[in-house]
């Protein structure tokens, strides 16, 4: 059967959720918040309960049950790498793969016997190539593909970035996903992943700000957070997450900068995909910052205009495939 005709669900999971989306006809939904402890840092902690929690999303997933024989699965972010790079008097195949051999061992930090990486060729200027390499953990992979296979599944690994990129359709553009722990930012450049950078300062980092600077529990300083946001910065919550996100946003803009001097284009808008894109006061303060992009709120368009944006890494790992092309994507 062609790749494209296998029925497949895209499964995004976190420590803190997993949703689930089937894409084809009617597009099927299904989400839940995990219980602490059943999924740590990306590991499978809990496996039995796991699959129950599974089983039961496909049973009970909306408009209808789901069925399938495969899932896409996004790799957890912190086990994901990336390293640009570029390579001067590259010969031959044999002498470009032994010089982005050496250029993973060096870069990336896995043990050797753990890592397992995909390149692309980004552009060619007179002698010198650029690349874009992403790798991650294949005995991690590994645990994964058992989990899978024990529910009847086979996997492919994917990106949440390509993910997000499928579900959004951008073209030129940045986006950028202000998730609880960590804040990741994607550049893509005619349909491809040129770039990609994360900061382990997202939701969760701001809450303890707000709760070790005003000496409050997490729970009222996660209140503070929602209810107020960024519109009230002249109270002190306002000012302490306003210098935060200077903090935060510093750092995407200079990653935004690194990016287009070493690819030498010009970005002109930065989508705002995540639960800390919708912040009260988010768009307001990044206008006033005069920033040489417009910011925007992730919009999903065309027949899965109605999905809610919740469920967009999900809806892209379900339409992996499905246009039949996936020359230009990283998947393990």
């Amino acid at each position: 059967m062609p790749f494209s005709r296998v029925k497949q669900i895209g499964v995004s999971l976190s420590d803190r959720t997993v949703e689930l989306c089937q894409s084809g006809g009617t597009t099927k939904m299904a989400r839940v918040k995990l219980k602490s402890g059943i999924v740590k840092n990306g590991k499978i902690v809990k496996a039995a309960e796991l699959k129950k929690i599974i089983r039961h999303l496909i049973k009970t997933a909306k408009p209808k049950a789901m069925t399938a024989t495969r899932v896409v699965f996004s790799i957890p972010e912190n086990y994901v790498f990336y390293h640009t790079f570029n390579l001067v008097g590259v010969k031959n195949k044999k002498s470009e793969e032994k010089m982005i051999w050496e250029q993973a061992k060096t870069h990336i930090p896995l043990p050797e016997a753990s890592l397992f990486f995909k390149y692309r060729r980004l552009r060619q200027r007179k002698n010198v190539k650029d690349y874009l390499l992403v790798a991650t953990d294949k005995f991690f992979l590994a645990e994964w593909e058992k989990f899978f296979k024990a529910l009847g599944f086979s996997v492919v690994f994917d990106l949440s970035a390509q993910a997000i990129f499928r579900a959004l359709k951008p073209t030129t553009a940045v986006v950028v996903d202000l998730g609880q722990n960590m804040t990741k930012f994607h550049l893509f450049y005619d349909d491809k992943l040129f770039y990609s950078h994360a900061t382990f300062m997202g939701g969760d980092y701001l809450t303890g700000c707000l709760s070790n600077t005003l000496d409050i529990s997490p729970r009222e300083a996660e209140i503070l957070k929602i209810n107020n946001g960024l519109e009230k910065d002249e109270e002190k919550a306002g000012r302490v997450l306003t210098g935060e996100m200077r903090v935060i946003w510093g750092e995407v803009a200079h990653a935004i900068d690194q990016a287009q001097d070493e690819f030498n284009f010009r970005i002109k808008n930065v989508i705002l995909i995540g639960g800390g894109a919708h912040m009260k006061g988010l768009l307001k303060f990044l206008k006033n910052e005069k920033l040489p992009w417009r910011a925007q709120l992730a919009v999903i368009k065309g027949k899965n205009r109605k999905v809610d944006l919740i469920y967009a890494e999900a809806l892209g790992l379900a339409l992996y495939g499905r246009s039949g092309k996936v020359g230009n994507d990283f998947v393990f």
